[in-house]
């Protein structure tokens, strides 16, 4: 049976609580986590040593709103979408030595998004290292998110893309 339920408020007989959606049900509209995006890189990407660099991800896994720009790497936020925002990013930095680091972070417009910051400082040679957050940012329309990093060491050294990706989605309810 096929129909459409008009109602202005949904209420659970006290009028408070939640109301339970049983499973097979989806609901669209107004309640969906979007825009959303998920980007990776299509081939390893060479970093300068001790230059801070943004994460070059070429390849879109998804994107809702085409709100993510692969020519430049950046997400912006679309008119009508701001709002609360997690971004989750993983570098994986190939073959880090002793005493070497690599620092990842996301700014905003530019300027650095002080609680999306992560740095890995190596006490091994030759170690794989992955350095990732996660993070919630209030946005607003037209800002712009990138990932960036920086990594000192003996020359240049290389993102994997099988591991390196970058996610974000519009909260809900909050």
């Amino acid at each position: 049976m096929a129909g459409t339920l008009k109602v202005g408020t949904i209420t659970t007989p006290t009028g408070s609580g939640s109301i339970t959606i049983p499973s097979g049900v989806s609901l669209s509209g107004g309640v969906a986590n979007t825009p959303a995006f998920s980007v990776k890189l299509s081939s390893n990407q060479s970093i300068s040593d001790d230059v801070l660099t943004r994460v070059a991800f070429d390849t879109e896994n998804f994107d809702t709103d085409n709100a993510f720009d692969t020519s430049t790497n950046l997400f912006t936020v679309p008119t009508g979408k701001a709002g609360k925002y997690s971004f989750t990013y993983l570098t994986f930095v190939d073959d880090i030595d002793a005493n070497d680091y690599a620092i990842a972070y996301l700014e905003k417009n530019g300027t650095i998004i002080g609680h999306s910051i992560n740095q890995f400082t190596s006490s091994l040679s030759t170690q794989n290292v992955p350095v990732q957050n996660t993070t919630v940012e209030d946005c607003a329309e037209g800002d712009e998110i990138e990932v960036v990093i920086k990594i000192t060491g003996a020359g240049t050294q290389v993102l994997r893309s099988a591991n390196t990706i970058f996610t974000g989605y519009k909260l809900i309810g909050v």
